[in-house]
């Protein structure tokens, strides 16, 4: 019993050598069975019921599948995952997936992570919001709406004139108008960052006049 499994595994990780089919877990794994089944006469029911899920990947058509992900992952899905592997890293989820893509340029995530990771609704959201037109161009005026002005730190800025440098290409909120603009407020040295939603288009206010100014001026003299 302990050679036919010890048998399996090893074929699996040959499969593995020849095609690199598994993940690094999966590969870890395999190699921790091999280890395991040498001092002992069987796996437990769960290192078997994990191992047969490895086990089910290692086939010609799973290969040819895994090849033709790899030839698909062009530079519009490689910027996809580039992003939300941004988002990811912030929010805490995918958190061992987003630093490898983040880290590794020649690093291609599986099928299953890919579309675990960059198509969910939240993935969705945020690909909306950075591939959307910019609201506001380079170089013209905005002003903090009258909530993001109060919440901000440095300094109030409601009402002051804010320059736009330039857009950001990530995002770090699923929400409507989370776009990112890198703006520079009148009187500061400093450019900050602040989300669509959070500007609108600069206006000057004027102010009005007391109605007791207005009765002076209508007294004769």
């Amino acid at each position: 019993m302990r050679k036919k499994v010890q048998n399996r595994i090893q074929k699996v990780g040959n499969f593995h050598k020849k095609h690199t089919i598994l993940s690094d877990w999966e590969c870890n794994f395999v190699v921790s069975l091999l280890n395991y089944i040498e001092k002992h006469d069987s796996l437990s029911p769960r290192q078997m019921e994990i191992f047969q899920k490895i086990e089910r990947k290692c086939t010609v058509d799973a290969v040819k599948s895994m090849t033709a992900w790899h030839e698909s992952y062009d530079e519009e899905k490689k910027n996809i995952a580039k992003v939300c592997a941004k988002y990811y890293s912030i929010s805490g989820y995918f958190s061992a997936l987003s630093s490898r893509v983040l880290s590794d340029p020649e690093f291609i995530p599986t099928e299953r992570q890919y579309k675990k990771m960059c198509e969910n609704k939240y993935a969705l959201k945020l690909m909306a919001a950075i591939s959307s037109e910019p609201k506001y161009a380079v170089g013209s005026m905005v002003m903090l709406r009258t909530p993001a002005a109060r919440n901000y730190k440095r300094r109030p800025l409601k009402g002051v004139p804010c320059l736009v440098l330039s857009t950001l290409d990530y995002v770090v909120n699923a929400v409507k108008g989370a776009k990112q603009y890198r703006i520079l407020p009148y009187g500061q040295t400093s450019p900050c960052v602040l989300e669509e939603r959070q500007l609108r288009k600069w206006k000057a206010t004027t102010k009005k006049k007391s109605k007791k100014a207005d009765t002076c001026e209508d007294i004769p003299f």
